[in-house]
């Protein structure tokens, strides 16, 4: 689909600030250059108060990835808040989500399967809340991509998983060296968030190097 047509108008749907860069990276590097891309991130990461600032580190890094500031947005909602332990309510996400897919005409959607990645539950919330926008209301024309969770074995075997990759996915975006760069400066611009671990995180998750997309239908 995102090989055969050029300026689609894509948007991927965060939970947190450093999201895109932390999970995303190798797909916005892949499709921004040939398409509308938009970033919209549900919390301003504000669990330990500094969302001012993380909202700061979500524009430079969605800029960093090639998405305009103007198209990458960020949301303070009472009912979305950022916590670890917090179950959004998905209706609440699937309005959001409406609202911005109406707005922008968007074509696609990209977010998170019903493991998140690592498990997070504002993560799984959002996979919920598109699922459902997808199922109530049924918006002509779009397409869901949901990014496809490994074990944790897979998870940090770094470049050794996208020979694997390569070998057995149908839908795959990959970082040449030049795009790898690109994500590795989108995550160093999260200076709040790089405690020693997301550095452990950058030379080892397969995440930084490869993304698995899988078409969702309705």
């Amino acid at each position: 689909m995102f090989h055969n047509c050029n300026n689609l108008k894509i948007l991927l749907i965060t939970a947190h600030p450093d999201d895109e860069s932390m999970f995303f990276a190798p797909t916005v590097l892949n499709l921004s250059p040939n398409h509308i891309f938009y970033v919209l991130c549900l919390s301003t990461g504000n669990y330990y108060k500094i969302g001012y600032k993380r909202e700061e580190e979500f524009k430079k890094s969605c800029n960093i990835l090639g998405v305009d500031e103007n198209r990458a947005f960020i949301i303070n909602n009472e009912n979305l808040k950022d916590n670890p332990e917090l179950v959004w309510n998905s209706t609440i996400v699937s309005d959001v989500v409406k609202g911005y897919t109406i707005k922008y005409q968007i074509n696609v959607l990209i977010t998170f399967d019903d493991y998140g990645v690592s498990g997070h539950l504002n993560h799984i919330a959002i996979h919920l809340g598109v699922r459902r926008l997808m199922r109530v209301y049924k918006i002509p024309g779009l397409s869901l991509f949901e990014l496809k969770s490994v074990t944790v074995f897979r998870k940090y075997l770094s470049f050794v998983d996208v020979l694997c990759t390569m070998t057995c996915a149908e839908l795959a975006f990959f970082c040449s060296f030049k795009q790898f760069k690109k994500a590795l400066g989108a995550m160093l611009a999260h200076s709040s968030q790089m405690t020693w671990y997301r550095f452990l995180y950058i030379m080892f998750s397969r995440y930084m190097l490869v993304n698995e997309l899988v078409p969702i239908s309705f």
